[in-house]
């Protein structure tokens, strides 16, 4: 609000309270010549009174709707400009992100080609092992300029997300499946624990990213030795999947932060591991738009449990009311890797 303004609605304040002291003051005018004069004057002395009284209230009610009426429209320009705004960053780091992306293609593309040595040997197998990290850094690059362009087009509120019906317990199978080898290198023992199939209704290229996040976090901060159990089940017609680890914890101060962008876990151990803090951000993001939720229960140096809420399946309503009295299948047990020696 501008010094104009404010000055306007100072002055405003001043006459209102002279008219309130002004609309008193006839008012005991009033009571006192109700004892001095006739019936007739003092009918007519508080019909006054009252006409001036509810001119006060209705000048103090106009006032307050127009205080209100430019605070709406200050919004209206706040919110225009920061749609503005909100459009021309997702236009710059499209652009950037088409910029640094081609490079980086080529980069990894040519690195490959030299690493599988496809027009004839280098000449020294140190050569060979230099491509494999020129090409595996550049594909750590792309995939960091993904994800940040993934988290602005999440917080600009563009992303429209599909829907289908999704098995659940198969989605986690494929996920601990892809991630078996990171497990293996790390020494981290996977245990999958999952009844009947549980179907939900999300968009699975979504929920396949956030497992991958949660899960790849989790064998990242396990230290040899650990384990990851993975649950899937029903959860009041819904579909829960908890990914528990018996990683490094989370401190009750961090636990408050984690999952905004850019936030990481402190500590020297995940001051050691990759990453810019965009993974939990991505999923939670994800998940909203999905209609599901994500939670978070940790203790330091006791591990963590992330949870998965996913809404049912959509003809699911009718099926649980008629199978309501049921009992639920017992869970199975499923070691995928055995923790290394």
């Amino acid at each position: 609000m501008d010094e104009g303004a404010q000055s306007r609605n100072s002055l405003y304040v001043l006459l209102g309270i002279w008219l309130a002291i002004s609309a008193f003051a006839i008012t005991i005018f009033a009571l006192f010549a109700a004892h001095q004069r006739s019936a007739e004057t003092m009918v007519a002395s508080f019909a006054a009174a009252a006409v001036y009284t509810l001119a006060v209230i209705g000048y103090l009610l106009l006032r307050q709707w127009r205080a209100l009426e430019t605070e709406l429209r200050a919004a209206e320009v706040r919110a225009v400009t920061a749609d503005e705004e909100g459009r021309a960053k997702l236009t710059f780091l499209g652009a950037m992100s088409h910029e640094l992306r081609t490079p980086l293609n080529a980069i990894i593309g040519f690195s490959q080609v030299i690493e599988q040595e496809v027009f004839g040997p280098l000449g020294a197998p140190q050569y060979v092992e230099y491509m494999k990290h020129i090409r595996e850094s550049g594909a750590y690059l792309l995939t960091t300029l993904n994800d940040v362009l993934d988290m602005a087009k999440l917080e600009g509120g563009t992303v429209k997300l599909p829907s289908e019906t999704v098995n659940a317990r198969e989605e986690v199978q494929s996920i601990l499946r892809e991630l078996e080898g990171e497990a293996t290198a790390k020494g981290v023992e996977m245990r999958l624990m999952a009844g009947p199939p549980a179907l939900a209704d999300c968009d699975p290229r979504s929920l396949k990213r956030v497992l991958q996040n949660i899960v790849r976090n989790a064998i990242k901060f396990t230290d040899k030795g650990g384990a990851v159990e993975v649950t899937v089940a029903r959860a009041q017609e819904k579909v829960s999947i908890a990914i528990k680890d018996t990683g490094i914890g989370i401190a009750p101060e961090m636990l408050r932060t984690v999952g905004k962008p850019f936030v990481q876990v402190e500590g020297n151990l995940s001051r050691k591991a990759s990453g810019v803090g965009l993974g939990l951000a991505i999923s939670n993001a994800l998940m909203k738009l999905m209609q599901g939720e994500l939670s978070i229960e940790s203790r330091l140096g006791a591990g963590t449990t992330v949870t998965v809420i996913l809404p049912p399946e959509k003809s699911s309503g009718a099926t649980s009311e008629q199978s309501g009295s049921r009992s639920v299948p017992a869970l199975s047990r499923q070691v995928l890797h055995p923790s290394a020696a």
